[in-house]
């Protein structure tokens, strides 16, 4: 189970809120089939609170995150200090369409990703700049996160990914372009008898696009 944040914990800052991305990190921690001694990149950490959630649940992950947007970057490592995993989550700042050459040295087990959810252009862009990069794709597509994700992950590593159910099909393409298998599917849905507002995928490199469809994941259960 994912501890309950206390007030003093940076990942309730006015910043950290303002990525609105809460839910969907804790969901995609507790989808991710980590286990100890697995090396995982988390591409477009935000605050860090993928990687917190993860390393919390799983003693002896070893973590990297990469983040574009400097002000996330540093709340990231005041949340990662704060919840004493210095030696366990480390951070780059920059691109996941010209990562870090850091981050090649050693291919990943796991990638884990909470993207942007919507395409530049659709739907009212928020006036926070912060909260608009994060919901839209002002630094990368889907495919920019997707194509880095692959690069990065060992053969039969696994990409752990949450977006919206609208972009399944979209997905699914951009999966199979870059030889990832999608092998898990789990829809969130906001009550009982509503429709799925998130889903939560599991792809493999190199493995045969097998998709076993999950019990879903009720909100107000």
């Amino acid at each position: 189970m994912t501890p309950t944040l206390s007030e003093s914990d940076p990942l309730r800052t006015a910043l950290c809120r303002r990525t609105g991305t809460t839910t969907d990190a804790r969901l995609l921690a507790e989808f991710a089939t980590v286990k100890a001694g697995d090396h995982i990149l988390d591409l477009g950490m935000g605050c860090g609170t993928v990687a917190i959630h993860l390393a919390q649940r799983n003693p002896g992950v070893q973590i990297e995150g990469l983040e574009i947007q400097p002000d996330l970057a540093k709340q990231a490592q005041n949340a990662i200090t704060w919840h004493a995993l210095t030696e366990r989550i480390r951070i780059h700042t920059g691109d996941v369409r010209e990562p870090p050459t850091a981050l090649s040295s050693t291919p990943f087990d796991h990638v884990v990703c909470n993207p942007p959810y919507y395409a530049a252009g659709q739907g009212r862009m928020p006036p926070d700049p912060t909260r608009a990069a994060c919901r839209f794709e002002l630094n990368g597509t889907l495919m920019d996160f997707i194509r880095c994700s692959s690069h990065h992950l060992r053969p039969q590593g696994w990409l752990h990914m949450v977006c919206r159910p609208e972009r399944i099909s979209e997905l699914i393409v951009c999966f199979n372009s870059v030889g990832l298998g999608l092998c898990r599917m789990k829809m969130v849905h906001p009550a009982v008898h509503k429709e799925a507002i998130l889903t939560l995928y599991g792809a493999r490199k190199g493995a045969a696009a097998n998709t076993v469809i999950e019990p879903p994941i009720i909100l107000d259960e």
